[in-house]
């Protein structure tokens, strides 16, 4: 099976309907698929709110929007000898949509964390980190507002139904949608959703996001603190790889430092979880998880992965520097003055 998206313009409104191609091998047969209709993206809107359905427009997964952060950017370019200022950027923790992260490069997008002592006794002893598949972090750049019609496929996640009661709007048709000026969610949240926030709010939040390019390859890297077994502290850390540029290049190979205490340790190894990406103008992206233990409450990590040009060369991809530190229960999500959420 093999599966492109598209889009094509559809009335005089100029919203892109978004639709997947699905080419059976078997039949010999095309069937495509109504993925949603996409709403003009108005570069005025400061934050998309709670329950707003969206396109991922680089990795191209549908999602839902479950919250928000002003996350601190900090960008380096390899040509420069000082970084740029850091800038606060809103990123979304949203719901992904389960079969079209089949289809994307991306090594599934999780929150985890280590449940506090008082739940360990109803937990698998094996098993003392929990997880939640499907959940990922997005920039504000990377959303595209959706909109779902009658004949758009359902979004499909374990916990959408228990976070969001649908809108009504979602059942329009798409005539009635490209006449629609609605604003706001297409999803509503439930009480469970708040609930899930105010639970696990120290594991779910972000604070910082670093950057670094080198020769149009962009490695972005959030950390998340995920909590403490015995003694031992855990982070899990998000990294997306972008080429930038027209040239194809692999991730042949990692090298990384971890600083912490009085501690320094080197690892090196082939490709990234197993694999060694290959990176090009039609799948530009690679993104992962991983996570690292250490015994202090902070530490630091950096490094480089070695890429590969099509001519056989190498360069060596600058990994940005990045904290590793221990969020409390004090932190809360920052919510920016006067948003279009009416929801959150």
């Amino acid at each position: 099976m093999k599966t492109i998206y598209k889009r094509m313009l559809s009335y005089s409104c100029l919203n892109a309907l978004m639709q997947r191609l699905n080419y059976s091998t078997r039949k010999l047969s095309y069937k495509w698929t109504e993925l949603g209709v996409g709403e003009p993206v108005n570069p005025d809107t400061q934050i998309y709110p709670c329950g707003q359905v969206f396109m991922h427009k680089v990795l191209l997964y549908r999602g839902v929007i479950i919250q928000h952060w002003p996350a601190l950017v900090h960008e380096r370019l390899h040509t420069e000898v000082a970084k740029k200022p850091s800038k606060p950027v809103p990123y979304y923790q949203v719901l992904a949509d389960e079969n079209d992260l089949v289809h994307c490069k991306v090594d599934n997008p999780r929150v985890s964390f280590i449940p506090p002592r008082s739940l360990r006794k109803y937990l698998n002893k094996h098993m003392p980190v929990m997880e939640y598949p499907g959940i990922d972090y997005v920039s504000h750049e990377d959303i595209r507002p959706l909109l779902l019609s009658k004949k758009s496929k359902p979004l499909q996640h374990d916990l959408l139904e228990t976070f969001f009661i649908r809108d009504d709007i979602s059942t329009l048709d798409v005539e009635t949608l490209c006449l629609h000026a609605v604003a706001g969610p297409r999803f509503v949240r439930t009480e469970a959703l708040q609930q899930f926030q105010d639970d696990l709010q120290p594991y779910l939040y972000m604070k910082d996001v670093y950057r670094h390019t080198t020769e149009n390859v962009r490695v972005t890297v959030i950390p998340f603190y995920i909590g403490q077994d015995a003694q031992i502290h855990w982070w899990r850390y998000c990294v997306r790889i972008e080429n930038l540029g027209e040239e194809m290049v692999q991730l042949r190979s990692r090298h990384w430092e971890i600083f912490s205490g009085s501690t320094r340790e080197v690892l090196s190894d082939r490709g990234v979880v197993g694999k060694e990406p290959v990176l090009t103008t039609t799948y530009p992206v690679f993104q992962y998880m991983s996570t690292i233990p250490l015994e202090s409450p902070t530490g630091t990590m950096w490094g480089f992965y070695t890429m590969e040009r099509e001519n056989g060369t190498t360069f060596e991809c600058k990994i940005p520097t990045f904290k590793l530190e221990k969020y409390s229960d004090k932190h809360k999500t920052i919510v920016y003055p006067n948003t279009n959420d009416s929801t959150s």
